[in-house]
C-alpha cells in the first residue's frame, strides 16, 4: 500500500502486527477518516506479498521516502510482480469459473472465520437492471442490489419476493454547467429548485425507496442530525415545491415568459437545454425524465439524451454539456466523502477537465468569503468531532444557499429478498444490519462473511458440537475458555501480586523504622497518590507517554501476550518476548497496588514495635536483624497474610481493566467481553471460578497460618457438632445472616423450579437484540435476541451444580485435614 501510494499512508507512518489478530498503526497526521480507510482495506496475504512488505519496512527504517530511487525501483519491480495463484484472504475465493454473465465463488477453507461460514458456493450475476430483472422474477436470484422500477417492485411482492430498503447515502442530483449563463446565477439555480416537485420525482422513480430532499445540505439524511448543529439546521432554507415562488424569482432577475410559455432571459436567450443521464440506470433515468417533464411544464424546455453509465462521467468532466444527472452524497458514514463528491468529484480540482465549473473560492450570503475546498479537507482533520461539526455545519449552509446542483432524492434500496428457495433465516427488515450502507457496507456481504443469520435451506452444523446454552457459563467457561486464558493469568497476575506484596511489605517496614523522616513522608505521599489512582488511568498514561509521546518503549510490546512473528514454544526467543510484553502491565499493576501493602505494613510494624516482647528482646541484647525478622516482621505480617490469601483467590479472575488496556487476553478480558456482550451465563461461570478460588485460597491460608503463628496451633478438641450448633444459633440471631440464608434459599429454589416456569429461550430473534428490560423480558435480551432471564435461571442450576460439587470436595478435604490435625493435637 505504501508503494502504491494508498490514501491511508497520508495519515500513518508505521504499521506492525502485535499478534495474530491485532495490528497497530502509528498515526502521523490525526484524521477521523483514517479509521474508515483502515477498516475498508482488504487483507493481503503475507505469503504472497511478504517479501515486498519486509523490504518496504527496511527502507522506511533507513529513512527512505517514496521519492527516493530505492523505493521507486522497488515500486517498478512490484508492478511487474504476478502471483502464481488467485489471491484470496476473504471467506470466498474465485476459482477461475467466469462467463460474461456470471461468476462462481467457492468457500475459502483457510479463512480465519471459515468455521462459521455456512455457504460452500456463491453465484454472482452480472448485468444492469433490465438484464437482471427476468432472473429475479424467475426466482433464480436470492438477493439483488439494483434499483428496480415501481412496477417491477409490485411484481416482486405479488409473487412472494420480499423487498428490503437499506440506505445508500446518495442519490441523483441535477447538476448545472456553471460556466454557462444563466446557471452561473445562484438565484436562477434556487428558482429551478422551487420549480421541481421532489416528492413526485422520488415516487415515480423508486416509490417508497426514494426520500425527497427538500432541505439540501449535501449530506445524506441520516447524517444531518448527527453532524449539523441544531441552530444551523433551523436556519437552512427549505426548497419545498413552490412554482409561484420560482416564477417570482425569475421575474425579479428580468426573465419573461414568451408566447409559447418558454422563459426568455434578459439577453433574449430562450431557456432550452439538454439533460444528459446514465441510460442503463432505470431509477436515475426515471428521475431525469420526470425532472425534464416538470421543468418543461414550468417553462424551461429540457430535452433528454441518455449516455451509457460507463462514459457519462468523462462527458461531465469535459464540460461539454448543459444539464446532467449524476450522484450527490456518498455511501460512506463520514461527511468528508459526501462533500468531496458534491463539490469536487465532478469539478475542476480533480484535474481532468472543467467539469461543472463551480468556483470553490466564492462569496456567500450566509458565510462571507469561502474556501470550500479547504473546508472540505478540514472535515476530516483531527479527532475533535465538535470542531468538525462547526466546519460541517458551515459547508451545509454554503451548499444549501449556493446549490452546485439540485439533489432530487436520497436513494434507498428496493432489494428483492427470496426466502425459502435456496436461502433461509433472513433477519427482519427492522434489524440493524439493514441500516448499513447498501453499497459501502452491504448487509448480505456482512452476513455471508461472518456466518450471521442466513443459511442454506436445511443447513445443519457439521462436525461442531454445540454446548447447550444453559451450560455455557458453568461448563464451557470452566473447561475450554479457562484452559485457554487461565495459564497466562496465573503466570502474569501471580507475578504481579507477589512482587507488589514483597515490595510493599519491605517498604512498609522500612518507613516504619524511619517514621517521621523525609523518606517516610515522600513514600507515604507517593503510595497514597498511586493507591487512589485507577489502574486503567496509569495504564493509559503509560501507553500515551512511554509508548507514543516519548518513544521509550515500543508500542508493539504493549499489546498482546507475545509478538505475532514469534513462534510459541519453550525457546529463549519466545520467553524473552513474553517477558517484554509483560513489562508494562507489570509496572501498571505494581504501581497501583504496592501502596496499599506498604501502608498496611507500616501500621502493623509500628504497632508491633511497641509490644513488650520486642522491648524484652532488645533488653536481652538480641541483634537488630534477628529482632526485625523474627520478632517484628513475623508478627507484623500476620494481618496482611489474610488479605494476601484473598488476593491469591482473585488472581484467578485476572485484572480486567489492565488486560483490556494492554490487550492481554486472560480471564479478566473474557469477563469484560461477556459484560459487553451481555452474556450472563459466561459471567456466572467466571464469578464461580473466582469464588471457588477465593474459598480454596482462604482454606489453604488457614492451614498455613499455623506455620507462621505458633499461637494458633494448639486447641481443645471438642464436640464435632458444637461449632455447627453455635453457628446456627448465631445465624438465628443475626438479621444479616437470615437475609443471606433467604437469598441462598431463593437462589436454590429458582435454579430448581425456574427452568420449568421460564424455559430456556434458545431461538435467536435478531429484530429483538439488545432490548431493554420490560414486562416481557425483565432482564432484557442478549446480542442475539434471546431472553436473558431464562438464560440466567437455567445457568443458575448449572452453576449451583458445579458449586455444590466444589463445596462437597472442599468439605471432604477439610474434614480429613481437620480430623488428622485434631488427633495429633494441633489446630
Amino acid at each position: 500500500l505504501y508503494l502504491m501510494g494508498a490514501p491511508v499512508w497520508k495519515y500513518i507512518d508505521k504499521v506492525y502486527a502485535i499478534d495474530d489478530y491485532t495490528v497497530a498503526f502509528h498515526i502521523a497526521k490525526p484524521s477521523s477518516i483514517l479509521i474508515r480507510f483502515v477498516l475498508r482495506e482488504p487483507i493481503r496475504p503475507y505469503r504472497v506479498f511478504g517479501e515486498y512488505s519486509d523490504r518496504v519496512l527496511e527502507l522506511l527504517e533507513e529513512g527512505k521516502t517514496r521519492g527516493d530511487e530505492e523505493v521507486q525501483d522497488l515500486l517498478a519491480e512490484f508492478r511487474n510482480f504476478r502471483p502464481e495463484h488467485h489471491i484470496g484472504t476473504g471467506p470466498f475465493m474465485w476459482t477461475g469459473e467466469i462467463t460474461e454473465s456470471e461468476v462462481w465463488l467457492r468457500k475459502n477453507p483457510e479463512h480465519w472465520n471459515a468455521r462459521r461460514v455456512r455457504f460452500e458456493w456463491v453465484k454472482l450475476y452480472n448485468g444492469e437492471t433490465p438484464v437482471v430483472t427476468p432472473i429475479v422474477l424467475a426466482k433464480e436470484v436470492d438477493y439483488a442490489t439494483h434499483g428496480f422500477p415501481p412496477a417491477t417492485e409490485k411484481q416482486f411482492l405479488e409473487i412472494g419476493i420480499k423487498v428490503y430498503r437499506s440506505p445508500t447515502h446518495f442519490g441523483p442530483c441535477l447538476y448545472f454547467n456553471h460556466k454557462m449563463y444563466p446557471f452561473n446565477m445562484t438565484e436562477f439555480r434556487q428558482a429551478l429548485n422551487y420549480a421541481i416537485n421532489k416528492s413526485e420525482n422520488a415516487f415515480v422513480s423508486l416509490m417508497y425507496s426514494a426520500k425527497p430532499i427538500e432541505v439540501p445540505t449535501g449530506l445524506p439524511l441520516e447524517l444531518v442530525d448527527m453532524w449539523v448543529k441544531p441552530e444551523v439546521k433551523a436556519r437552512l432554507k427549505s426548497y419545498k415545491y413552490d412554482p409561484e415562488k420560482a416564477e417570482e424569482m425569475l421575474k425579479s432577475l428580468g426573465f419573461e415568459k414568451g408566447a409559447d410559455g418558454i422563459w426568455v432571459a434578459p439577453n433574449g436567450k430562450r431557456m432550452e437545454f439538454e439533460l444528459i443521464f446514465p441510460a442503463e440506470l432505470a431509477d436515475w433515468a426515471a428521475a431525469a425524465e420526470n425532472a425534464a417533464e416538470q421543468l418543461t411544464k414550468f417553462g424551461i424546455k429540457v430535452t433528454l439524451r441518455g449516455i451509457t453509465f460507463t462514459q457519462i462521467y468523462e462527458v461531465v468532466i469535459s464540460g461539454k454539456w448543459e444539464l446532467a444527472i449524476q450522484s450527490w452524497g456518498a455511501g460512506n458514514p463520514h461527511c468528508f466523502f459526501s462533500f468531496y463528491n458534491d463539490f469536487i468529484n465532478y469539478n475542476y480540482p480533480v484535474g481532468l477537465g472543467p467539469g461543472i465549473g463551480f468556483n470553490l473560492k466564492r462569496e456567500s450570503g450566509c458565510c462571507g468569503s469561502m474556501d470550500i475546498e479547504g473546508l472540505i479537507y478540514r472535515t476530516g482533520e483531527g479527532f475533535d468531532s465538535e470542531e468538525q461539526r462547526e466546519v460541517v455545519s458551515t459547508l451545509a449552509m454554503v451548499y444549501n444557499e449556493q446549490l452546485p446542483g439540485i439533489p432530487l432524492w436520497e436513494r434507498y434500496g428496493n432489494n428483492p429478498v427470496l426466502e425459502g428457495v435456496r436461502v433461509e433465516g433472513w433477519p427482519s427488515p427492522a434489524h440493524w444490519l439493514w441500516k448499513q450502507s447498501l453499497y459501502a457496507d452491504n448487509p448480505v456481504v456482512l452476513m455471508l462473511a461472518m456466518g450471521l443469520y442466513i443459511r442454506p435451506v436445511g443447513w445443519k452444523p457439521v462436525g461442531v458440537v454445540e454446548v447447550p446454552r444453559e451450560l455455557k457459563g458453568a461448563v464451557r467457561v470452566l473447561t475450554d475458555e479457562v484452559a485457554e486464558f487461565m495459564p497466562w493469568i496465573l503466570f502474569s497476575v501471580s507475578l504481579f501480586l507477589l512482587t507488589s506484596f514483597i515490595v510493599g511489605a519491605a517498604l512498609g517496614m522500612f518507613i516504619a523504622y524511619r517514621r517521621g523522616g523525609i523518606m517516610d513522608r515522600v513514600l507515604m505521599g507517593i503510595a497514597a497518590a498511586l493507591s487512589a489512582t485507577p489502574n486503567y488511568l496509569i495504564g493509559m498514561l503509560i501507553i500515551v507517554f512511554v509508548g507514543i509521546q516519548w518513544n521509550l518503549y515500543p508500542m508493539k510490546l504493549m499489546r498482546g501476550a507475545y509478538s505475532a512473528d514469534v513462534e510459541p514454544g519453550f525457546t529463549l526467543e519466545f520467553i524473552v518476548d513474553v517477558l517484554k510484553h509483560l513489562l508494562m502491565p507489570f509496572v501498571t499493576y505494581v504501581l497501583t497496588t504496592f501502596g496499599g501493602w506498604m501502608l498496611s505494613m507500616k501500621a502493623s510494624t509500628t504497632s508491633t514495635l511497641g509490644e513488650d516482647y520486642v522491648t524484652v528482646a532488645r533488653a536481652k541484647g538480641l541483634g537488630d536483624a534477628r529482632i526485625t525478622l523474627y520478632y517484628v516482621g513475623r508478627n507484623a505480617i500476620l494481618p496482611l497474610f489474610t488479605s494476601f490469601a484473598i488476593s491469591i483467590g482473585f488472581v484467578f479472575g485476572g485484572s480486567t481493566l489492565i488486560e483490556n488496556i494492554f490487550v492481554y487476553k486472560g480471564v479478566g478480558w473474557l469477563l469484560w467481553s461477556s459484560i459487553v456482550g451481555r452474556d450472563y451465563p459466561v459471567m456466572q461461570g467466571v464469578f464461580l471460578v473466582i469464588t471457588i478460588a477465593v474459598v480454596v485460597s482462604n482454606f489453604i491460608a488457614d492451614i498455613l497460618y499455623g506455620l507462621i503463628d505458633p499461637r494458633v496451633r494448639v486447641g481443645k478438641l471438642g464436640s464435632s457438632l458444637e461449632p455447627l450448633i453455635n453457628s446456627l444459633k448465631l445465624l438465628s440471631t443475626s438479621k444479616a445472616g437470615l437475609a443471606g440464608f433467604a437469598i441462598l434459599a431463593f437462589y436454590v429454589i429458582t435454579a430448581a423450579v425456574g427452568p420449568i416456569l421460564r424455559p430456556l429461550d434458545t431461538v435467536p430473534k435478531p429484530h429483538k437484540m439488545y432490548l431493554p428490560p420490560s414486562w416481557e423480558h425483565p432482564l432484557g435480551t442478549d446480542n442475539e435476541g434471546r431472553d436473558i432471564l431464562s438464560e440466567v435461571v437455567c445457568g443458575a442450576g448449572s452453576v449451583l451444580y458445579v458449586a455444590f460439587l466444589a463445596a462437597a470436595t472442599t468439605v471432604l478435604i477439610a474434614t480429613l485435614c481437620g480430623s488428622l490435625a485434631g488427633f495429633r493435637g494441633a489446630y
